[in-house]
């Protein structure tokens, strides 16, 4: 600064010396490039060179002034009374004097769901809840059809084969298998040997077989049911075995090709009509043989042919009747005309026409009639045996 004003000063007298007393400078300044340039009173300016010197050393900071007066309160800005997100999803800023400011949409978009938890425990059971009330019967069902099986061996329900195959053996027993009562034979042998545990043949085992000829039945059975072996059109051959009790109505009928028959007596001699059915030979029209046991047989023991026991065996001409026998019911020898040897040493008792049509022959003739000599007289005297006397002979 003192560099400027000795330039000023310097620059000042040079003008005054070399100029007339007319000319003065009236004005100085330091122009943008730093030089101090005179203006002098005749319009002229004169450049003096550079006049601005360094930057001098700063000076000590000055002490400081006394503290100012405390300004005047401001005035109390306005609070916020209430902020909520309304049903847009803006947030709505209420202020203390009830100005309302919308702020814009705050709610951002959903974020992704969040893995699921892991199962709570299960809970406790819950108490039984009561009984309900009981519902109304309901209407009786249709019966059912009963199944047999057939001959291929399948279950059958009426007409229709069901396809499950029955026959895991040949001999189906009651019990699945464990019992004693032959149910049904599936097997495809035409000689067949019973197992031994039989007590009973039940009703139909065998019925309609076509390839069965000759069945070995075991001394354990007691009883062969109703129909049992009924149309074994092949069957040629039977032994019944020593103590059967039971012999079921039809249990060999339309057994076309038996030809011979072994009867025990313990069948015929045992007491009941339930134990010896009627038709149980019928229409074997070949039978030609047929014996009768006598093992334990007593004078006393009585016996009987049943009805319609040898109906139509038309092969049959010669019979001999075991002297235990000593009742013959109607229609035992109906349809055929075999020669009788009645062994008993008493008049058998025989059905009468009028029992029913016919009597023991049912209006057939036989060829002959055989009885002990000592009885001869007896039966041609007797109300059924009479009618024949004419064909009524001694036992040679």
């Amino acid at each position: 600064m003192r560099k400027v004003l000795c330039l000023m000063l310097i620059a000042i007298m040079l003008l005054s010396v070399g100029c007339s007393a007319t000319v003065s400078v009236v004005g100085a300044n330091i122009n943008e490039d730093g030089h101090l340039v005179l203006s002098m009173s005749d319009g002229s300016t004169f450049d003096a060179g550079y006049a601005r010197g360094e930057d001098g050393i700063d000076g000590k900071d000055g002490i400081d002034g006394k503290d100012g007066s405390d300004g005047i309160d401001g005035v109390d800005g306005v609070g916020i009374k209430k902020a909520a997100v309304n049903d847009s999803g803006h947030l709505m800023i209420r202020l203390n004097d009830d100005t309302l400011i919308d702020t814009g949409y705050v709610i951002g978009a959903d974020g992704k769901d969040g893995r699921d938890g892991v199962d709570g425990r299960d809970g406790r059971d819950g108490a039984d809840g009561r009984d309900g009330v009981d519902g109304t019967d309901g209407s009786n069902g249709i019966d059912g059809k009963t199944p047999y099986i057939g001959d291929n061996g399948n279950w059958w329900i009426g007409d229709e084969d069901t396809g499950i195959i029955a026959k895991t053996t040949d001999f189906i027993f009651n019990d699945n298998g464990n019992g004693t009562v032959l149910l049904a034979y599936v097997g495809s042998d035409t000689n067949v040997i019973i197992p031994d545990k039989t007590t009973e043949i039940y009703y139909e085992a065998f019925i309609d077989n076509k390839l069965i000829q000759t069945v070995e039945i075991p001394s354990n059975v007691k009883a062969i049911g109703v129909r049992a072996f009924y149309n074994c059109v092949s069957l040629n051959e039977i032994i019944l075995p020593h103590g059967l009790l039971t012999l079921g109505e039809s249990a060999f009928q339309n057994c076309v090709s038996l030809e011979s028959v072994y009867i025990p007596n313990s069948v015929l001699t045992n007491p009941g009509d339930s134990n010896l059915g009627a038709y149980i030979f019928e229409n074997c029209s070949s039978l030609t043989q047929v014996t009768f046991g006598t093992a334990g047989a007593t004078s006393s023991s009585t016996g009987r042919l049943s009805p319609y026991m040898f109906g139509a065996c038309t092969a049959l001409n010669n019979i001999t009747i075991p002297e235990y026998i000593s009742r013959i019911w109607n229609g035992a020898f109906w349809c055929c005309s075999p020669s009788i040897t009645l062994l008993s040493s008493n008049v058998v008792t025989a059905s009468l026409p009028s029992d029913h049509w016919g009597g023991i022959f049912a209006d057939n003739n036989p060829n002959a009639i055989y009885v002990p000599k000592a009885l001869i007289e007896a039966y041609k005297t007797d109300t059924f045996w009479s009618t024949y006397a004419g064909i009524i002979q001694a036992i040679s």
